[in-house]
């Protein structure tokens, strides 16, 4: 079954957030307590994806459906070709600043919590 580009860049991420979390509660100090946090980031990190998808798919849609309206094929090119830079370079920066973000978020509130 063939995956494209941003299906494939956010669904193989969801097993790095649990991971980030991991780390970045170990890191803070939280022990033990720190096998709570890998289920919170596997969580976060699909809500992360669900709404990643939605969001890019409809960036997506929306230049496709402007793009078909342009009868000149060179003005469609020009037209689409932010598009599909949208959709090369916004998985892998969603990806980072969650993976980023999880992590953070996990040693701040491990920091508060113990």
């Amino acid at each position: 079954m063939a995956v494209n580009h941003a299906d494939g860049t956010l669904i193989f991420s969801v097993v790095l957030y649990p991971v980030a979390a991991g780390i970045g509660a170990a890191q803070a100090g939280a022990g033990l307590w720190t096998v709570l946090f890998v289920p919170a980031g596997l969580a976060v990190g699909i809500g992360i994806v669900y709404v990643s998808r939605l969001l890019i798919y409809s960036i997506i849609g929306f230049g496709m459906k402007r793009g078909d309206a342009i009868s000149q094929s060179w003005l469609r090119w020009m037209f689409s070709i932010p598009f599909f830079l949208l959709y090369l370079l916004l998985p892998v920066a969603i990806v980072c600043a969650g993976i980023m973000g999880v992590g953070t978020g996990s040693a701040w509130l491990a920091k508060r919590l113990f």
